[in-house]
């Protein structure tokens, strides 16, 4: 049998950790990713609709529960 020295044990416990914090931060990257994706969806589809900027602010602000600072940023933006 092989036995881990302290420095294996704390080089792979300090591995999990990484790795464990990476894919905690990927799936926060997707999924803030993909919200941003349905919200500029939503805005486009909103033109296409003929929708004005206010009141496409003011669909954003009760879709997605967004500020009106927020909602107009992004409408500005898009």
């Amino acid at each position: 049998e092989r036995y881990m020295t302290w420095e294996e044990m704390m080089e792979y416990e300090k591995r999990d950790s990484y790795n464990a914090g990476r894919d905690d931060g990927m799936k926060a990257g997707m999924k803030a990713g993909m919200e941003t994706g349905r919200e500029q969806g939503f805005i486009s589809a909103c033109r296409e609709f003929g929708k004005s900027n206010d009141e496409i602010v003011a669909l954003l602000m009760e879709k997605f529960s967004l500020s009106e600072a927020d909602a107009t940023e992004k409408v500005t933006n898009n």
